[in-house]
């Protein structure tokens, strides 16, 4: 029955990875004040305060602030009222900023399973369940839930931002920037408007709202816990994935293990090595 289970949701959704001192954030859109200029008759320079496009690039930066990486996660489920649904444990293997390679560790019925990202957009599944057949993932697809998780193929997909999203000020919270992010045209997601609380002095994200075209916000990340791995990278150590469309169910992405530049091959990430064990 868990294997007719496990087929079931295969076929229809793959794993998405692995996230005031002023006035509060402003609505998407909305420029952040301009920087003031000094009172007349003074010699005081005008501060030029980091645009909204350059934070984001910083941030996409550091995120992939390595050659390569292995990343061991432990992915809980959790309903809406705090128990555990599900536990999963998996590997991600990266190589820059365009190359993932994922396998599943545990529990039983998904173990050996695996994900391949060539490139953005395109991803690879090996279905155990099927003869540990090969099979490219569809664009309808990459939207779809995995096992029950508030996450998606996309989020293990979106490695950057600032190629997909627009980026403006939004004002200040606390220590946080806030970014309004809008989706470039000719860009698809199902989310085409995000909200980003940044740490600036790291370029690390704290905190993701995600909005539909209207604006109703349909999800949050809480990123916490960072981790120095790598001169100039730090790793959120817990990701807390919160659907509010499913009245506040929650995902956990709890980081186990980090090892950054390890020396990993292209062929490393190919269709055949999806299929090696």
């Amino acid at each position: 029955m868990k294997v007719m289970q496990s087929k079931r949701l295969l076929v229809g959704g793959t794993l998405g990875l692995f996230v005031g001192l002023l006035a509060p954030a402003t609505s998407f859109g909305q420029a952040a004040p301009a920087p003031q200029q000094a009172a007349p008759g003074t010699s005081a320079p005008v501060v030029q305060s980091e645009t909204a496009e350059a934070l984001l690039a910083r941030v996409d930066r550091q995120n992939a602030a390595f050659t390569d990486a292995l990343f061991r996660f432990k992915m809980v489920v959790k309903s809406s009222s705090g128990a555990v649904e599900r536990e999963v444990e998996f590997t991600t293997k990266q190589k820059g900023n365009q190359k993932r390679l994922v396998r599943f560790l545990s529990p039983g019925d998904i173990k050996g399973m695996g994900f391949l990202l060539e490139g953005p957009g395109i991803m690879y599944a090996k279905l155990p369940a099927f003869g540990n057949r090969i099979r490219r993932l569809g664009t309808s697809q990459m939207n779809q839930s995995f096992m029950g998780s508030d996450l998606t193929s996309e989020d293990m997909s979106a490695i950057d931002y600032a190629p997909s999203y627009t980026a403006t000020l939004a004002g200040q919270d606390g220590a946080d920037t806030v970014l309004a992010l809008q989706l470039k045209a000719g860009k698809s997601s199902e989310f085409p408007r995000l909200k980003m609380w940044v740490n600036a002095d790291r370029a690390t994200i704290t905190k993701i709202e995600y909005y539909d075209a209207a604006g109703k916000h349909l999800r949050s990340c809480l990123r916490s816990e960072y981790k120095k791995d790598s001169d100039g990278h730090f790793s959120p150590g817990l990701m807390t994935y919160i659907d509010h469309r499913r009245g506040g169910h929650k995902t956990d992405m709890q980081l186990v293990e980090s090892k950054l530049n390890n020396g990993f091959k292209d062929d490393e990430f190919t269709q055949r090595a999806l299929q090696q064990d």
